[in-house]
């Protein structure tokens, strides 16, 4: 991401749901937003650009510009997603998703760093 106004999602699938990771810079200031509980047409294609309509629930987020976001799915999926550098040009975040079932629990940790140009 190269400037405020750039942002990205990420959509994963699991084997009984899918949800998004959206992060973003609005402002000079990083935003993050979770999506949970989606049907398979849901794709991020469709999801984006309710980030940059007025008035949807989604530019709602952005201009919150929230350094965490931890949610749990209706399937008991838990993601918590956490900018570990919030502020300047070289933004980072951990992406923590844990799967809960009967039998186990997984625990995943994604890292994602991206350069803010001035």
């Amino acid at each position: 991401m190269s400037n405020s106004g750039t942002s990205g999602i990420l959509r994963f699938k699991s084997d009984t749901e899918y949800f998004t990771v959206a992060l973003g810079v609005y402002n000079y200031k990083r935003w993050v937003d979770v999506c949970t509980n989606l049907d398979a047409a849901d794709t991020a294609a469709y999801f984006y650009p309710q980030y940059y309509t007025a008035g949807s629930a989604q530019a709602h987020i952005v201009e919150q510009q929230l350094s965490n976001f931890d949610v749990t799915s209706a399937q008991g999926t838990k993601i918590q997603v956490s900018y570990t550098v919030a502020d300047g040009q070289r933004l980072e975040c951990t992406i923590v998703i844990q799967l809960i079932s009967d039998r186990w629990c997984s625990c995943n940790a994604v890292h994602v760093n991206w350069l803010v140009a001035a």
